[in-house]
């Protein structure tokens, strides 16, 4: 899917920044999009 490691990498950090905002709201959503 990815080529470039440092788009994982960033993919990876929103992932995490996404996670612990809606670790409250709607974590399910994150799931569905990784």
């Amino acid at each position: 899917m990815l080529s470039s490691d440092s788009e994982k990498q960033n993919i990876l950090k929103i992932a995490k920044k996404f996670d612990d905002q809606l670790l409250s709201g709607a974590p399910y959503n994150l799931r569905r999009i990784t």
